[in-house]
């Protein structure tokens, strides 16, 4: 009897003991698991991001052509119909500084510069000339110097969020500020019968628009392997500000005439878009990637503009800008 109690105790123990351990293990195993990133930090189904605060900064190069609608398009050509104005490609850059925070939460701050000049050659118009029995407009060829500006500042709130492991995007609004300038400069070839009293005559043609208003837009991220993702954007804009003409005929005398001003406070819509790839890398202290692409971006009836004679009236043209861009990016936890 005593041989089978001891055999059913230890047998009831080694159940036990069993038991315990089991125990034991379930709630190490919940231990380990609360101390970890839980499902909600997985990109499944639509959520936002883990919480995290970082700070990014970026750095790109833009290659650009401004293009212009309406006179800007074409002008008179010398040797008759007309002959398009098409300014040089140059290069801008594009400083951004960003503050990630909470759930995938993000303030952005960005600064766009683009300026080139242009020497277009020779086109066909008209000056005021002023004669000892008047003034007149007379016939002569012109060098079309083109200087174009572009400043924008963007200040903008996202929103990251994931819809599964491959696709993502960034929801974001915010304020935009930009600033358009073109300058024309139209030395005239000047006949020679009207050559001594004139010592030289210059035309100036110069439009811009400031203005700033709302920004709304998504960047979109589709992922592939090692590190490489599509990358999509597109940004709408609606900027209010003022648009202005001055536009001067000067002799090298001094004299200055054909002297017009004009400015109006007007809405101007705008867009801009993206496509290109996205390789990231990690590195112990941080993210480090780099993206190129391709890009456009318009704003729509921004310039007041002439068609390069002295009897027209200003019209409205577009003001816009394409072309690749490179950049690099390094985002680090605050």
């Amino acid at each position: 009897s005593s041989e089978i109690d001891g055999l059913f105790f230890y047998t009831h123990g080694d159940k036990m003991l069993k038991k315990i351990a089991l125990t034991v293990m379930v709630i190490n195993s919940s231990t380990v698991l609360a101390g970890t990133m839980g499902p909600v930090c997985q990109p499944k189904n639509l959520t936002v991001a883990c919480v995290r605060n970082a700070w990014t900064m970026d750095v790109q190069a833009l290659y650009l052509k401004p293009s212009y609608t309406s006179p800007l398009t074409f002008a008179p050509a010398v040797t008759g119909g007309l002959k398009d104005i098409l300014p040089k490609w140059d290069w801008g850059y594009k400083l951004q500084a960003s503050y990630l925070f909470g759930s995938g939460s993000d303030i952005q701050l960005s600064w766009l510069h683009y300026q080139v000049n242009s020497d277009l050659g020779l086109y066909s118009g008209q000056y005021l000339q002023l004669l000892p029995f008047g003034a007149t407009t007379v016939d002569a060829n012109y060098q079309n110097n083109l200087s174009n500006r572009f400043d924008e500042i963007n200040l903008l709130m996202g929103q990251d969020v994931h819809f599964n492991q491959q696709h993502s995007a960034r929801f974001y609004a915010g304020m935009q500020y930009a600033a358009i300038r073109v300058d024309r400069q139209q030395p005239y070839d000047i006949p020679a019968v009207f050559l001594p009293a004139t010592a030289g005559v210059t035309g100036t043609r110069n439009s811009d628009f400031n203005g700033v208003g709302p920004a709304i837009g998504v960047d979109y991220r589709y992922g592939l392997e090692s590190g490489i993702n599509i990358v999509a954007s597109g940004m709408t804009t609606l900027l209010y500000g003022t648009a202005r003409l001055d536009n001067s005929t000067a002799y090298g005398n001094g004299v200055v005439v054909d002297s017009t001003y004009g400015s109006r406070k007007q809405l101007v819509p705008g867009f801009e878009a993206k496509l290109g790839l996205n390789y990231a890398y990690p590195l112990a202290q941080g993210l480090f990637s780099i993206e190129g692409g391709y890009q456009v971006m318009n704003y729509f009836n921004a310039l007041a503009v002439d068609d390069n004679t002295f009897s027209a009236l200003p019209t409205r043209s577009d003001f816009a800008l394409y072309g690749p861009y490179l950049g690099i990016r390094w985002l680090a936890d605050s």
